[in-house]
């Protein structure tokens, strides 16, 4: 196989944008999980309603440590240049004036606590972020058990106006948020 050709993604190329959003939102919680002696004692005590860090935390301190594991610095150095080429391409498609359209999440909204179970519902955000693209979610009516569905509108670098303007032209077309019954 050449190195031209069109590789999948692999695991941990989806780890690396995780660590800095997830640091960023838990940075508290991971202080208080590095004092942690094991990942997986901590999953147990979670299973067994002992633990007070949440799953999202534990799952990416094992993604973390797995990925370390795994991942030579070889392999690390070519995830990062495919992901500045894919920065590129995008960056080159959706210039000034195009968007993506793309769902905000795999699932309607949870019910509390609930979210936790789902921890991927958030890889859907993960492109934007990873790559540094504006992304603005917008509503876009109720599915058929009265829970709110969304899209997220993705622009170019630099073109948050853009993702703006057309989320409020397509809440205003979808009547825009809709109150819970």
């Amino acid at each position: 196989m050449s190195s031209s050709s069109a590789n999948p993604l692999c695991f941990p190329f989806i780890i690396a944008p995780f660590q800095s959003i997830l640091f960023f939102i838990f940075r508290i919680t991971l202080s208080k999980f590095k004092e942690t002696k094991s990942m997986c004692i901590e999953l147990l005590k979670y299973l067994m309603r002992l633990s007070d860090i949440s799953p999202p935390v534990i799952m990416y301190g094992i993604m973390k440590k797995l990925s370390i594991a795994i991942v030579s610095d070889r392999e690390s150095t070519r995830m990062n240049e495919k992901n500045g080429q894919l920065k590129k391409h995008l960056k080159e498609l959706l210039s000034d004036n195009a968007v993506f359209l793309y769902p905000t999440a795999t699932h309607c909204a949870p019910f509390h606590r609930e979210m936790y179970h789902r921890i991927l519902n958030v890889t859907l955000t993960i492109p934007c972020s990873a790559l540094g693209l504006p992304a603005t979610n917008c509503p876009v009516g109720l599915n058929d058990k009265g829970l709110p569905v969304g899209i997220q509108v993705i622009a170019g670098p630099c073109q948050d106006r853009l993702c703006l303007a057309l989320a409020k032209e397509i809440e205003t077309a979808f009547g825009g948020w809709i109150p819970p019954p």
